[in-house]
């Protein structure tokens, strides 16, 4: 488990953008998988291409849904609760802190994981 956190953690370094926020999926084999931000307002927030979204779950099942914060904690934020699916874990990656933190939604609220 530790070298496959390893390397997800690798792949979303070497992807990192400061001026916006990028998003994705970590399936079930540990492929990580980007999807393009549309968001108006993707340095605060990001949107899942919905065409880039279903083609990548064509490929098999979702057990992460990721994305970064370039200038804040990795620590869930009011639109990223908005926007979360229930029974979902979520990886997030701080450029602030350069830290990654998963967390699992239970519809409610988001729950601290070990990652």
């Amino acid at each position: 488990m530790i070298e496959e956190n390893l390397k997800v953690e690798k792949e979303i370094r070497e992807r990192f953008n400061p001026s916006k926020e990028i998003c994705g999926f970590v399936m079930f084999d540990n492929e990580l998988i980007q999807i393009k931000n549309i968001s108006n307002s993707a340095i605060v927030h990001y949107v899942m291409d919905p065409v880039e979204q279903i083609h990548a779950m064509e490929k098999g099942p979702v057990k992460i849904i990721w994305h970064t914060h370039p200038n804040n904690a990795a620590i869930p934020s009011y639109i990223d609760k908005s926007n979360a699916k229930k029974n979902m874990l979520y990886l997030i990656y701080s450029g602030l802190n350069d830290d990654f933190r998963l967390w699992f939604y239970d519809g409610d609220k988001f729950i601290e994981k070990e990652w």
